[in-house]
């Protein structure tokens, strides 16, 4: 069964560093589809904010990243509602997808606290997951 996850909490990118906005401990076993990890702006990320430390969100399967998202420092203006498509691990998950086991931890965090110049952006994360048959 593929179901597409929403975070229920949004990713802050002026959040205190490792800050997590979703936590889900899997029931099943499953693969999640890495290429497909979205957000969608829910406030706008300034032009040139981020000037020091750029705003991001890292999804990790226990310790373990497998994709992220970043403004990049002299952030390029996003408006809300900006789709802003994950980059995956490609060390974690070379092919795409990332296979996880029932009792592990998914997690949606923020690597670093953005800094510098006007700091604003909040991002609602979609992760696209199939568990295994029955």
């Amino acid at each position: 069964m593929q179901v597409t996850f929403v975070s229920p909490a949004i990713v802050d990118l002026n959040a205190t560093a490792a800050t997590a906005a979703f936590t889900w401990t899997a029931t099943k076993a499953g693969v999640i589809n890495v290429n497909a990890i979205f957000g969608i702006l829910e406030e706008a990320v300034a032009a040139g904010g981020f000037s020091s430390t750029a705003g991001d969100f890292t999804v990790k399967v226990g310790s373990t990243a497998i994709a992220a998202w970043s403004t990049g420092v002299s952030a390029t203006a996003r408006a809300i509602g900006y789709q802003a498509n994950a980059t995956p691990d490609t060390t974690n998950a070379p092919k795409g997808y990332y296979k996880f086991a029932a009792g592990d931890t998914i997690t949606i965090v923020n690597a670093a606290q953005g800094a510098g110049g006007t700091v604003t952006g909040t991002v609602r994360v979609y992760l696209p997951v199939e568990f295994d048959a029955d």
